[in-house]
Order: structure tokens, then C-alpha cells, then sequence
């Protein structure tokens, strides 16, 4: 048994094998197997088998899916309880690795960066000595994160006065600066206006040779951008693949404006969510 943090990896029988031929795919930027998460006494992800390779992958779901608590998990911020997660090829298994996983990671959380008196080119600094450490170059890497989001005019602006939108924004710069080669992103749309979210995807198109991971309700997102989708329901992968073959699924007498949306609506059904 080996300690992650709080809570122990327990090797699951049957585990091993199935670890050994996901977690050797390469070039994985993350990679789980047969994992389980959960809260107290909840389980909420499953067992569930994921490799995540450079390019775009979309997860989407309804509430309660799991969706959070996967990315968290993902990031090496929740060890999980049981299950293998290997970041950049390398096994997390310790505090330690952990912390080194976490150095490659851009991490974005569902909750907007506080409101606080670091202006927006501190706090991009400050996310950048928190995940790599202090470094040459960091200057430009802040600079570049800044004016990617479009705060450039922001860059002096302390946190507290910016609107909700920038705020999203400025933590976005925060999750890409240095360029790691993973960045997770959990609905970093939120609050955006239609303007800003086309921002938003003008970022992801530039991070191809990264391993992103998107959390979103906003399908419209998903088919502007293109990559890799990922339906999760109920803790588990209920889809995987692109957005083509969810607009395949699409039966129309699902509920939905596009048939992306429609197939979407059609595979919760199929989950026995909608």
C-alpha cells in the first residue's frame, strides 16, 4: 500500500494488467487506471480509465457527474483512493511525485482567483513561481500569458478591480503561463461574454502541442475548437471520441439546436441521465 497525501492507492485485483497497457501509451500527458475517488463514504468516480494525449479533450456531463472530482484527481490534487495515475510517464505514488506532477500542470478551478490587492501581472507571476518555481525568463512567460487572454491594458490592475469576466480571464493567464505541457481548465468559460469566449478558443488552438483538459456545459465550444470528446456519467466514461461521431448519434427527436447537441442529449439518455 502507498501513501498519496490523505488517502491510500490500493492495487484492485485484475488492476495491474489493464494499468500496464493504458498507462505504456505514448505520448500520454495524463494517464489513469481503474481508479475510484470519492468524499467520506461516496464514491463518485468508479474504476474509471482514462489516457489523455496532446490536443483538446472536452469532458462533458451533467452535474453530479464526477467531473470536478476527475480533474482534481488528474492534477494530483486528490490522491486517489484506489487506481494508478501517471503524469508525463511518471507514476504518482507519493507526496512527493505528486508535487512533481503538479510542477507540469496549469491548473484552472471552477472558482474564479480571488479578489486581492496583487495586481493581474503579480498574480500571473505568483502562478508561475507556485507550479515551477522561481526561474530566468519568467518576465516574458507572464507577459505572453497576459496578453494571450487579452489583459495586456489589465496588467497593472490589482485583482479586486476587475469584472467577473477578467478575473476568469487573468486566471486562465495564470493556468497557461510557461507554457506547461498540460493545462486543465475546469469551465473556464464561465462568465465570459461571446467575444471573450472566442478568446478563449483562439487559446486552445495556439496550445496544440499540450495536453488540455476542458470541463464544459457549452458544447458550442467543443465543435468550434474540434478534438477529443469525453461523456462522463454517473463516474464513468460513457463516450469517448470526436465530435463528429457524437453528431452521428444524434436522434431527432432529441432535444438540442445543432446535431452535436442532440447527440449529446441522445448519449445521456442512453446513460439514463436525461
Amino acid at each position: 500500500m502507498t501513501e498519496v497525501g490523505p488517502h491510500p492507492i490500493r492495487e484492485e485485483k485484475g488492476i495491474g494488467q489493464l494499468s500496464d497497457s493504458v498507462l505504456a501509451q505514448k505520448p500520454a500527458g495524463v494517464a489513469c487506471a481503474g481508479v475510484i475517488q470519492g468524499y467520506g463514504g461516496q464514491v463518485v468516480i468508479d474504476g474509471l480509465t482514462l489516457s489523455a494525449v496532446p490536443g483538446p479533450l472536452w469532458l462533458l456531463g451533467p452535474n453530479g457527474a464526477g467531473k470536478t472530482t476527475l480533474l482534481r484527481t488528474l492534477c494530483a490534487i486528490m490522491p486517489p483512493r484506489a487506481g494508478r495515475l501517471h503524469v508525463l510517464g511518471n507514476e504518482v505514488h507519493s507526496e512527493s511525485s505528486a508535487r512533481r506532477a503538479r510542477a507540469s500542470i496549469g491548473f484552472l478551478p471552477q472558482e474564479p482567483p480571488a479578489r486581492s490587492s496583487f495586481t493581474v501581472t503579480e498574480f500571473v507571476r505568483y502562478a508561475l513561481w507556485l507550479r515551477a518555481g522561481a526561474r530566468g525568463g519568467a518576465k516574458p512567460a507572464v507577459t505572453r500569458a497576459i496578453e494571450a487572454v487579452g489583459l495586456e491594458n489589465e496588467a497593472r490592475t490589482p485583482m479586486r478591480r476587475l469584472s467577473g469576466g477578467m478575473l476568469q480571464r487573468a486566471g486562465l493567464a495564470g493556468a497557461i503561463v510557461g507554457d506547461p505541457p498540460i493545462v486543465v481548465l475546469d469551465e473556464p468559460t464561465a462568465g465570459l461574454d461571446p467575444a471573450q469566449r472566442l478568446g478563449f478558443r483562439s487559446v486552445l488552438r495556439d496550445r496544440s502541442s499540450s495536453t488540455v483538459i476542458v470541463s464544459t456545459h457549452l458544447v458550442e465550444d467543443v465543435r468550434a475548437v474540434g478534438g477529443r470528446v469525453v461523456v462522463l456519467a454517473g463516474g464513468r466514461v460513457v463516450f469517448d471520441g470526436s465530435p463528429e461521431d457524437v453528431e452521428q448519434i444524434a436522434d431527432p427527436a432529441s432535444p438540442g439546436d445543432s446535431p452535436f447537441e442532440r447527440g449529446y442529449m441522445a448519449l445521456l439518455k442512453q446513460a439514463d441521465i436525461a
